[in-house]
């Protein structure tokens, strides 16, 4: 059978897609975008689709930019935490530091969350869920911002765990990191460096709703729960 698969009509920009990394092989954008990343040494290894990225703390991957500086914006990854630096936390993906997903972030039990670089002060946003994820294996974590309503969201594994708001306090791109970072702190904090895998990294430009987050893990877990059948 002739292959059939077409990454850039099912993750076109016209469904606010920023980027999708499947990190299989390599770091290309597999949407229209074309924000491909370069691998710093990252190795290959088996992931939660196919294979994915494995980071010892110093490993990175590099999309140069912002992916257009979102002011509302989605980020998931699937992630599987081995170790972290203590008073720190595993950095998944990071958008110039001003909006990240971070895993076991080890400051007033904040655990996975997400955090947004405030535009009123120098000052972060943090969201956390209060769990702490390592050696349990693969966890698929969202973080959601909406510009609109300044609401911040944390989902693990499809589901809320955690959400909080600041009226009138939209995401700040000054005075933090240029580029985006996938395993690392986009502005140079050594303490988040990413030890363990990542796998299916992806950026909307827009609020995913609940269900369909609760729909890419039932349809992404390896014992794909989206479709069962019965005799």
């Amino acid at each position: 059978a002739t292959r059939q698969t077409n990454s850039i009509a099912v993750f076109d920009t016209s469904d606010s897609i920023a980027g999708v990394w499947h990190l299989c092989n390599n770091s290309q954008d597999a949407s229209t975008a074309g924000n491909n990343g370069t691998v710093c040494s990252a190795g290959d290894t088996t992931g939660i689709i196919g294979l994915c990225k494995k980071f010892n703390g110093n490993d990175s991957i590099l999309i140069p930019g912002l992916l257009g500086s979102p002011e509302t914006v989605t980020l998931s990854a699937w992630a599987k935490l081995d170790s972290s630096v203590a008073l720190g936390g595993g950095e998944i993906l990071s958008i110039g530091d001003a909006v990240l997903a971070r895993m076991d972030y080890d400051d007033n039990g904040l655990g996975t969350g997400g955090a947004i670089h405030k535009s009123d002060t120098s000052n972060f946003n943090h969201l956390g869920s209060g769990r702490f994820l390592k050696h349990t294996g693969w966890h698929l974590v969202t973080f959601t911002f909406n510009g609109s309503t300044f609401t911040s969201t944390i989902f693990i594994d499809g589901i809320a765990a955690g959400s909080r708001n600041d009226p009138d306090i939209p995401i700040s791109y000054s005075d933090v990191g240029l580029n985006t970072y996938i395993g690392k702190h986009a502005n140079g904090k050594k303490k988040f460096g990413f030890f363990g895998c990542i796998d299916e990294v992806r950026v909307y430009s827009e609020v995913k709703s609940p269900d369909y987050i609760k729909l890419c893990y039932m349809n992404q877990r390896t014992d794909d729960r989206l479709v069962i059948f019965k005799k």
